[in-house]
């Protein structure tokens, strides 16, 4: 804490703050996002596969990797309150389970780019979750 005191003073010194600013650590919340979680693997994918996953204290976030030329409106990705399903439609899903706590599905988003589907799951209640997705 002492550590992040002096660095705060020390911009505030060069202009990034206004001089009148108090600004106390104390009061700074702190949202590490935990990354290199453990790989998960995909249950039924057809072409195998793990993804990889990290964290922070609001959110969870899944990187999916999908087939070279695979299209967003060709992907079932399902986020409800307490379960995550995701595939190619038509076909089983590759992961369907619940998830690692329950999720604000309001405010969870997915894309795709470059052959990766970034999924963020909005947690309702912060904290850290043990997996992303329970694999059954």
């Amino acid at each position: 804490m002492e550590k992040l005191t002096n660095d705060l003073k020390a911009l505030q010194g060069v202009g990034l703050f206004d001089a009148a600013e108090k600004i106390n650590p104390e009061n700074l919340a702190l949202d590490a996002v935990r990354v290199n979680m453990s790989r998960r693997p995909f249950r039924d994918c057809a072409y195998g596969g793990t993804y990889d996953w990290s964290q922070s204290t609001a959110n969870a976030i899944l990187y999916l990797p999908v087939p070279p030329n695979t299209r967003g409106r060709s992907l079932s990705c399902k986020i409800a309150r307490k379960t995550f399903t995701f595939g190619l439609k038509g076909e089983k899903a590759w992961i369907d389970g619940p998830t690692g706590g329950e999720v604000d599905s309001s405010l969870s988003t997915w894309t795709l780019e470059n052959g990766l589907v970034e999924v963020t799951l909005t947690k309702k209640q912060h904290g850290e979750w043990e997996f992303p997705v329970k694999a059954e």
